[in-house]
């Protein structure tokens, strides 16, 4: 039976060798979050305008001057390809919710951004 691929992107801690320093040696560290990453290329994005999202920055930031007909084809009531990408793809369940029950286009933006910034609030 074939493993399957885990697609999303990785929680970790990268660790980077430093210059010995006495006994011991120093180490940068690194903490990646999902929601805060990139996704990997071959789960970018592609809006039905072309245009490629990497990351729910990119969605926020491309949500401030996108067509509404190509929101309303990315989102209606029939669907949110917004909602569904940020679930598979970054692992946020509670996002994804928030976002199926919103069909318009300010509030995407506003509930996303909000999101991020209680994101970047528990990174001390």
């Amino acid at each position: 039976m074939a493993k399957k691929k885990d697609h999303r992107i990785k929680r970790g801690i990268i660790m980077s060798k430093r210059k010995k320093r006495g006994k011991g040696i120093e180490f940068d560290i690194t903490i990646k979050k999902k929601v805060l990453g990139e996704a990997p290329q071959e789960f970018h994005f592609v809006l039905n305008d072309g245009k490629r999202l990497k990351s729910i920055y990119d969605l926020i930031d491309s949500l401030e001057d996108m067509a509404q007909d190509t929101f309303t084809h990315h989102v209606n009531e029939m669907k949110n390809d917004f909602a569904s990408w940020v679930e598979d793809i970054f692992d946020e369940k509670n996002l994804s919710k928030e976002l199926k029950k919103i069909h318009d286009k300010l509030e995407t933006q506003r509930t996303l951004l909000n999101h991020m910034v209680k994101e970047l609030r528990k990174i001390k």
